[in-house]
């Protein structure tokens, strides 16, 4: 059985990746994860289909709310606001002001307007949040190096904002990923990126928080996970590692097992002398992950 201790879900056997001590291929990972990745990467599909239309250019400005929203929290909240900012027009979710009043209706948890300083970004690049959007996708380490530059978006952020508009030559690290990377043996130096850190002064003493890699360390580790995933066939595409399916395999096993899902609870059976009823593991997960972007109606 993998390491319970800490959460490592992910290891390697006769050259196959294995999830749980199973080989990917005998259970449905993969097939979830890319319902996941498809549901994230509704932005970038409706700019490749049409453009710049009004819809590809508001899920541009919603997609990147979505992302900044995510930062240390549950999925659930940052999806909920996302979808709530669906419902309105270019002009409104393009207003940072618009935006984080929305956020605070919906319960995120941090008071500040996070969002204004990439907006303001974006409305002064050479020809605005759009071209920006096709640059990044054409050269997205230049281009993340220059969204990194405005404050509250760190390489995570900007990484999934990459995702979602249809990219897939960088991971998006978060806790989950920098877990199971280092449990695959990929060095992460901090273990307090996957591993909340008690603070022990300021308002916040004694919250558990994560903490945030340097970009260096990211960076670093990205490469290091890309030129390791190249073994792995599920993960190739024209001979590179597709970086959005593996941040969605990685993302997805961790969300699952950490909400105690099919496959974990599967697993946990297994280890049980008094359940060896059920040999075959589950071919889909339980993961409920609605779609934080909708196509005005």
């Amino acid at each position: 059985m993998v390491e319970e201790k800490n959460n490592y879900y992910f290891s390697v056997g006769d050259k196959q990746l294995l999830y749980l001590g199973i080989p990917l291929n005998e259970i449905g990972l993969i097939e979830q994860a890319k319902g996941v990745l498809d549901k994230l990467t509704l932005p970038g599909r409706l700019l490749k289909e049409e453009g710049f239309s009004e819809d590809a250019l508001r899920m541009c400005w919603i997609s990147l709310a979505f992302c900044i929203a995510n930062q240390g929290q549950s999925f659930e909240r940052p999806v909920k606001f996302s979808r709530d900012l669906c419902k309105y027009s270019l002009e409104e979710v393009q207003d940072d002001e618009f935006v984080h009043a929305k956020g605070l209706e919906n319960s995120l948890l941090w008071p500040e307007n996070r969002y204004k300083p990439a907006f303001d970004f974006l409305k002064s690049y050479s020809g605005g949040a759009a071209q920006f959007s096709l640059d990044y996708l054409v050269s997205p380490l230049e281009k993340r190096d220059e969204l990194t530059g405005t404050k509250w978006i760190n390489n995570k952020t900007a990484s999934f904002w990459y995702l979602c508009l249809g990219g897939d030559q960088l991971l998006t690290i978060d806790r989950h990923l920098f877990r199971q990377l280092s449990g695959l043996g990929i060095s992460v130096s901090n273990p307090h990126l996957y591993i909340p850190k008690l603070r022990k002064n300021g308002k916040s003493k004694g919250k558990s928080v994560i903490v945030s890699s340097s970009p260096e360390e990211y960076e670093r580790v990205e490469r290091d996970a890309l030129e390791f995933l190249l073994q792995f066939p599920e993960f190739l595409s024209d001979g590179r590692v597709d970086g959005a399916l593996a941040t969605s395999v990685f993302w997805t096993a961790g969300a699952e097992a950490r909400r105690k899902g099919n496959f974990y609870l599967w697993r946990k059976r297994m280890d049980n002398p008094q359940t060896d009823l059920f040999p075959e593991p589950p071919r889909n997960g339980s993961l409920k992950f609605d779609s934080p972007f909708l196509i005005s109606q």
